[in-house]
């Protein structure tokens, strides 16, 4: 079997193709990653120091994510804080038109005949009242009213004390109320 043989300037041709075709390999894995420098083996200095400054982008990218997080932490705080400072501002503005109105409750009475939940609600707002001489003149008991909650309103010692139960402090009794509705 013979050989093939190859004349000088043909291997020269094959040898400057294989060159070109490995620069055209190399070219498209640098566009491909967007990479001058791959691998250790292309250029150490470069690739380490490349290495190097991925990983310091990457640090200063995940601080920058934690700066925004803590931003929008700020901002959400200044805003719950902002809407308590209205919050307070409009309590204080009711509370002084209370305490300045000629009319309504006072420290020193008030009348009113209502019904249980009237009576509740009253209570309520005349504990926050501060130094309440006498705030309530109450005409009685009603049992038929107080037969529809499961825990009326508690007498003792010639008051009624205010209910420390959730809302007015009143839960109605429904199995009652319909029997009484029927």
């Amino acid at each position: 079997m013979s050989g093939i043989i190859l004349s000088a300037s043909v291997r020269q041709n094959l040898l400057s193709l294989q060159s070109t075709a490995d620069l055209l390999a190399t070219t498209q894995n640098r566009l491909s990653t967007g990479k001058k420098v791959n691998t250790a083996l292309d250029n150490p200095t470069n690739y380490f120091t490349a290495q190097g400054l991925d990983n310091r982008a990457s640090d200063i990218s995940n601080l920058l994510d934690g700066i925004g997080n803590g931003v929008q932490v700020l901002q959400a705080a200044n805003t719950g804080l902002t809407s308590l400072q209205k919050l307070v501002d409009t309590a204080k503005s009711i509370a002084t038109q209370v305490l300045q109105a000629p009319a309504g409750y006072s420290p020193k009475s008030s009348t009113t005949s209502a019904t249980t939940v009237g009576t509740a609600a009253n209570l309520h707002v005349i504990a926050a009242l501060h130094g309440c001489e006498r705030p309530q003149e109450f005409t009685g008991q009603r049992p038929e009213l107080d037969a529809l909650f499961r825990e009326p309103l508690v007498f003792q010692d010639g008051h009624i004390l205010v209910p420390d139960r959730p809302g007015l402090g009143l839960e109605v009794d429904e199995t009652k109320l319909r029997e009484l509705a029927a």
